[in-house]
């Protein structure tokens, strides 16, 4: 984050915050926030600021989220993490203090530089997934990741920042309209189906940044979010090697093993990618790099060394060039498969076999819930509500459910809820008409996936409540 001057921000130069931060200049903008360099009067020290902009300082729900999960992420301490130091507010708009992080984001590196070397892209993906496996440890999944999160420092360092800040807005105004929650270049497939998140959402993320930082553009692109978060659902990846031809194959392989589409074919934790990435880092002896104590060690007995990045120079400007053109001839070849299948009046889902489907064996069954039953009440004055209870779904791979509800007889569906976990078994629907019919419909999730089958019943709300 080198400080640089951008336009007009809320704060003019020498304004003060909490009587005790000194703004200097406007350091970055975003939809969610502002970023400020500012002195600390009482430490004497420079720092960064985000302040939430005003739509999201106005909602009270996405003012108390960023708040717990700025408390949750202070909480982290780690050298690939950046620091909070305080969190405070500038009357009702609330504002978190970080270190001041010397360097650049890895988005303008890629801009610059991008394909990076091999070895380079490697250390930056280790350093990455070391934050993550720390974080996940935590408890803490980022939702976010991109490389405009992920700062390059003078010294070569790689921090991670932004930890939590897409779930301060989770259930705002901003995504309750079906929009996407996070960057659609690096969502998950779960994030596009608005599924309850892991730390496996993070690691497709971070496979999307490897991808980019490799050829030098994310493996999808679109004219609109909403086009790319479709491609990210439904496509394949371009193979990594035929792109750049250069990527060793088991770089391909680790990265097409995070871009799976469901969880479980992927990474199952940062830790283990951070592995596979360290054996990566060329280099004799011990790889380069943090190291984390094995499955059941003490934490505590594995010391942490960051890695520090090499300066390198500007790769090959040739390989660059030769991947923007690649990639024209096969979004026709997609477009045409797509369009022949439209005609012959079926709905492809491709899947075409990654690195974590070796053994050609297609994933196991999804099996629905069952034994779905609706019980309607009178939920206050002149209002009903549907209590749902089903039996779980036998599929040890569910991870959740899907609630649908028509609003008579012969409305379609619309999906009402999401609810993590396999053994949830019930939903209350408030706040419905009374004298009305309802249509319920629950399925089973694992991932993107949902099950072909469903649960279904029938409610209808009392005629009156008073």
């Amino acid at each position: 984050m080198a400080p640089h001057r951008l336009q007009t921000g809320r704060y003019g130069i020498d304004a003060v915050l909490a009587d005790r931060y000194e703004i200097r200049s406007l350091i970055g903008q975003g939809g969610m926030a502002e970023v400020y360099e500012a002195v600390d009067r009482v430490l004497g020290r420079r720092v960064a600021i985000k302040v939430l902009r005003d739509v999201l300082a106005a909602d009270r729900r996405a003012v108390a989220r960023f708040r717990r999960e700025a408390r949750a992420v202070a909480a982290l301490s780690h050298p690939n993490i950046v620091s909070i130091h305080d969190i405070g507010a500038d009357g009702p708009t609330p504002f978190m203090v970080m270190e001041l992080i010397p360097g650049e984001s890895l988005s303008n590196v890629i801009w610059r530089e991008a394909p990076l070397p091999v070895d380079r892209a490697s250390r930056i993906g280790h350093a990455v997934a070391m934050a993550l496996a720390f974080a996940h440890d935590a408890g803490i999944v980022h939702r976010d990741v991109k490389p405009a999160n992920i700062v390059i420092t003078t010294s070569g360092l790689v921090k991670v920042l932004d930890f939590g800040i897409a779930r301060a807005i989770a259930w705002t105004p901003l995504t309750e309209g079906g929009s996407v929650q996070g960057t659609a270049e690096y969502v998950s497939p779960e994030q596009v189906s608005g599924l309850w998140l892991d730390g496996r959402s993070d690691i497709y993320s971070l496979g999307v940044v490897l991808h980019e930082m490799l050829a030098g553009a994310p493996p999808f692109r679109g004219d609109t979010a909403v086009a790319v978060a479709y491609r990210h659902l439904e496509e394949q990846p371009p193979p990594l090697r035929t792109l750049r031809p250069s990527v060793p194959p088991a770089f391909e392989a680790l990265v097409m093993r995070c871009l799976a589409k469901e969880r479980w074919s992927r990474y199952q934790s940062a830790a283990q990618l951070a592995t596979d990435l360290r054996g990566l880092v060329p280099g004799s002896g011990e790889p380069d790099g943090p190291r984390r104590a094995p499955h059941g060690a003490d934490p505590a007995a594995a010391p942490l060394d960051t890695p520090r990045l090499p300066v390198e120079p500007h790769p090959s400007r040739v390989a660059r060039s030769a991947s923007r053109r690649g990639r024209g001839w096969r979004a026709v070849v997609a477009a045409t498969v797509l369009l022949a299948a439209m005609a012959g009046g079926a709905f492809l889902l491709f899947r075409l076999g990654s690195p974590a489907r070796a053994t050609g064996v297609g994933p196991p069954p999804l099996h629905p819930p069952s034994a779905l039953q609706a019980g309607a009440g009178c939920d206050g004055f002149i209002k009903a509500r549907v209590e749902l209870r089903w039996l779980p779904s036998s599929s040890p791979l569910t991870d959740g459910y899907v609630v649908y509800r028509a609003d008579s007889r012969t409305s379609p569906f619309k999906k009402i809820e999401l609810l993590p976990g396999r053994l949830n078994a019930s939903f209350v629907d408030r706040s419905l008409n009374t004298s009305a019919t309802y249509r319920y419909l629950v399925r089973s999730t694992a991932g993107a996936r949902q099950s072909a089958g469903a649960a279904t019943a029938l409610a209808e709300t009392p005629f009156l409540c008073i």
